[in-house]
């Protein structure tokens, strides 16, 4: 793209493949793009009745198109100059428009224009210039403003139309495109083509199946291209397997008959439909599990099944993975949500691992359950960073194996590397009052429960051997917390409980003047880090008495950690308690 932009199209210069059939229904303008308009870049699900197709270029793969072959274009998976994008129609198509974006993911480049937009029309195989003008277009500035048609940076989109929106061609049976070259001289990263008419030889009717394995919909009278002539009435029928229940049409179906079944439809225009039913189990279908409503990828192994990604969440964006799945199968790991529309999660009692940025940044995620069964021994880094603000008491690390040893726990280690979300699994919930850490917790990682602030109960287990910088960051800045220790004293970092209201924290510690815990002991007996209860001041007992009122008679404090070089913030609190148990003596 270039300041003054040297167009090959020109007005008047339109392709016209004439060629006459009475037999084909007169093009009328209310089925043209009268209203179609450039809508925002990030957001091309424009959804006129007349759409046909849409092709998208990405850096990772071809785009197949629902009715229509992406044959080729440039190297390397990017739209590169002088590429060319093509593919064929389904049936000879009237276009009205032919809309096309692209763009560079850096501020110093643009996105590559189109040279040409060419057709082939039935019963030629010569290509035709369609000479169409573009009346419409903008540069997108990676900051998101719309500027004038510079060509220096950023992204670039065009709608090439008529101006009086008649049609470009007709009878038209492939198309192409031809890019380049942008200012820069440069392929650019990202690509997407609208081609914008309706088929000549009537409306299509596109419906998607369900899984066999659950029921299939019979479509009366058929048709094998899928194009029905105007006014054919069309019935669906569902034909389900024993225990599915059938819930709603989705698609292009009038409101008034969305729950009906059989469904009639009256093809005065292209649509598109599929069926939604629900079945008590999920099944195994192919690379997806999906019980009719929810659909999930997934991998295989023996009998274990990693989900990897959503297709298609179920009522009000739940997803329920407590489902038994057919066949003997178990849910052993999740991934792939990062910023789905996930609003509740059900998991199941055999879940093993939460992978790395498993529900990152799903913003509408408010319920978690359970929080978390026995066989989770696995969150990976920033399972729920950024994640919406799910509620509730946490239980983790209280799993045995078969002998009855605890599952050890791991937590994804803090990576500070731009654009990666590893650690912070727990940022910023509102969870709790309760935290409660089993025998196989035995380190967290910085940063894991950052900012959960209205803790009023951690208890960390008896193999807790550290906890590492902000894991516990701002504990006891909402509410007074208690922290519950069940063996010797771990190693803390020096910031573990950073950002806290120190009078407000206080730390339970198993000691009874023996041997049994030794880092405790040298600890409370170092005067230099914990000053005696008896040593303190009047107003520093006041302190702790009006910060845990009615705590005086069944847990005395120990004293007032003096330095936070052990990790325990200046001015908290530290009760000492015997350990609990009885002992028989016999002489």
């Amino acid at each position: 793209m270039a300041t003054e932009k040297t167009s090959v199209f020109s007005r008047g210069n339109w392709l016209r493949c004439l060629i006459a059939s009475a037999a084909l229904p007169v093009v009328s303008s209310a089925h043209a793009a009268a209203d179609w308009s450039i809508g925002p870049v990030t957001d091309w699900a424009a959804n006129p009745s007349n759409l046909l197709y849409t092709a998208t270029i990405s850096t990772s793969s071809l785009a197949n198109l629902a009715d229509g072959k992406l044959e080729a274009f440039g190297s390397n998976g990017n739209v590169a100059n002088n590429a060319v994008v093509s593919w064929t129609l389904s049936g000879p198509s009237t276009v009205y428009a032919v809309n096309v974006f692209t763009k560079y993911n850096d501020a110093g480049r643009d996105g590559i224009d189109v040279a040409k937009l060419e057709v082939k029309c039935s019963g030629s195989d010569e290509w035709v210039d369609l000479g169409a003008d573009e009346v419409e277009y903008a540069t997108l500035h990676l900051d998101g403003g719309n500027i004038a048609h510079d060509g220096h940076r950023g992204s670039f989109y065009a709608i090439y139309k008529d101006a009086d929106n008649a049609p470009l061609a007709t009878d038209v049976v492939a198309f192409r495109v031809t890019f380049g070259p942008n200012q820069d001289n440069s392929k650019t990263g990202y690509g997407e083509i609208e081609l914008v008419g309706y088929s000549n030889v009537g409306w299509r009717l596109a419906v998607t199946q369900p899984s066999s394995l659950l029921g299939s919909i019979t479509i009366s009278p058929s048709s094998p291209d899928g194009f029905y002539a105007d006014g054919t009435v069309v019935t669906l029928t569902l034909d389900k397997t024993n225990d599915v229940e059938f819930i709603k049409w989705t698609g292009d179906v009038p409101e008034a008959d969305i729950a009906t079944e059989p469904l009639s439809l009256t093809m005065n225009r292209s649509r598109n439909v599929s069926m939604i039913f629900k079945a008590p189990y999920f099944v195994v279908d192919g690379s997806y599990i999906t019980d009719g409503w929810q659909k999930y990828s997934m991998t295989l192994s023996g009998s274990e099944i990693s989900v990897t990604g959503c297709s298609s969440l179920g009522s009000n964006s739940v997803m329920d993975a407590s489902l038994p799945v057919k066949g003997g199968y178990s849910i052993v790991s999740i991934s792939g949500f990062v910023s789905s529309g996930v609003k509740k999660l059900i998991l199941p009692e055999t879940i093993k691992r939460l992978a790395n940025n498993a529900f990152a940044a799903c913003s509408s995620l408010t319920s978690v359950s359970p929080m978390f069964p026995d066989s989770l021994t696995t969150f990976g880094g920033g399972c729920f960073a950024n994640a919406g603000g799910f509620t509730g008491n946490v239980r983790i690390g209280f799993g045995t194996d078969s002998g009855g040893a605890p599952l050890p726990i791991t937590f994804g280690i803090h990576d500070t590397t731009a654009g990666v979300q590893r650690g912070l699994q727990f940022q910023s919930q509102a969870l709790g009052p309760d935290i409660l850490l089993g025998p196989g917790v035995m380190s967290i990682p910085a940063y894991t429960f950052r900012n959960c602030s209205i803790v009023t109960n951690l208890s960390l287990g008896a193999n807790m051997s550290s906890l590492k910088a902000n894991a516990f960051e701002s504990l006891g800045k909402s509410a007074n917390a208690s922290v519950v220790f069940a063996g010797d004293k771990p190693t803390l970092e020096a910031s573990a409980f950073s950002a806290t209201t120190p009078a407000k924290v206080r730390f339970l510690v198993p000691w009874n003047g023996g041997s049994k815990y030794p880092a405790w002991a040298a600890f409370l007996t170092d005067t230099a880090k914990v000053t005696p209860w008896a040593n303190l001041s009047a107003a520093d007992k006041e302190t702790y008495e009006a910060n845990f009122p009615g705590k005086m008679a069944t847990r005395n404090p120990y004293g007032k950690v003096i330095s936070s070089e052990d990790g325990f913030p200046a001015g908290s609190w530290v009760c000492a308690t015997k350990s609990s148990g009885f002992a028989i003596f016999v002489r």
